[in-house]
Formats: C-alpha cells, structure tokens, sequence
C-alpha cells in the first residue's frame, strides 16, 4: 500500500530523523488505533534508541481500556506514564520536560461537536513547543466520515495522518483523497 501512496504524497516514516519535535499528540476518532499508535511509536523510538527518555501521557482518562494499555506498556517497558486530566497539569508536563526527549500524548476522543483546535487549548496544549498531532484514521470510515474528521482535525497543529488498520481494507482511494 505505502509503495504506490508514496509516488502520489509524502510518505515520512516515524523516527527521530524525520520528526524532530520532543512532543507528539495523537488524535482521532474513538476505535481508530490512538493507544495502539502511541504504543509502536514508543517501541520504534526506543528501538532506534535504548537509550531514549520517553514519556507516555494519556489524557483520555474517562476511557479506561485505553488508559490501562498505556500505563500497561510503560510499565513494561521501563518508559515514564503520565495523566493530565486538567488544563494545568500541562504546566506540571512542561516543568519536567528536561527529563525526556519524547513526549508522546494520547489525546482524548472528541464527540462530533469539537474540533482539534477547540481541544488543544481548551486543555492547555497551545502551552507545549512545537507540538505535532499526527491524526490515526481508519480506511474503514465511509468517504462521509473522512471527509466530517477532515474538518474537525483540520489544525495548524496536525502534522500527519497515521492510517491503521490497512490490511483489513478494501479501498484505498480515501486514503489517497485524504491524504
């Protein structure tokens, strides 16, 4: 699929190399692979690495299967969770952000009337240097919903589009489209 997506849009692997930012967000719709994205960006950082100082933050603390995956993982791992669950546990992020070179956030999931801009500064993310939101999608989604999630992650902030789930699908004209 990434060969012949490559020749049509920019194709940017995950590494430090590529994206040389401390901290990335992970949005997108509930069920789309969010957790399960933070979860391999971590284990290819910390493959590239071992010596990497991650941080795992999960803001999505009113779901509790995502929530016990990442802090699962870290422990697993040797990598340092976090919650925010306030707008000033931001400044609580930042005031140790000497400590890691990744910050890797999992943003909650938005119901259909919020936006991506509306959230990162309702939750005080407009706070964070050179934050990245990569937005996880489905190629399962109608081109209807592609199109409604196109407008509500649309932000200066979303730097990527992480597709999941592509060996289940059948078509992959919405994720050129998108794209």
């Amino acid at each position: 699929v990434l060969a012949p997506l490559e020749r049509l849009v920019l194709v940017q692997p995950w590494s430090a190399e590529h994206w040389t930012s401390k901290y990335h967000g992970v949005a997108g719709p509930s069920g789309s692979g969010k957790t399960s994205s933070i979860v391999r960006m971590a284990a290819i950082l910390r493959r590239m690495d071992a010596s990497a100082r991650i941080r795992l933050v999960n803001m999505d603390c009113n779901r509790s299967n995502g929530r016990l995956l990442l802090k699962h993982y870290a422990e697993l791992s040797s990598l340092d969770y976090m919650e925010l669950r306030t707008p000033s546990d931001v400044d609580s992020l930042l005031a140790g952000d000497a400590d890691y070179d990744y910050v890797l956030i999992d943003l909650p999931s938005m119901d259909r009337s919020m936006t991506l801009e509306r959230l990162t500064d309702r939750q005080g993310l407009t706070k964070i240097p050179d934050l990245r939101v990569h937005i996880v999608l489905s190629p399962h989604f109608s081109q209807v919903q592609l199109s409604a999630f196109e407008r509500r992650f649309y932000s200066p902030l979303a730097s990527s589009v992480i597709w999941t789930k592509l060996d289940e699908a059948y078509n992959y004209g919405a994720i050129i489209n998108v794209a």
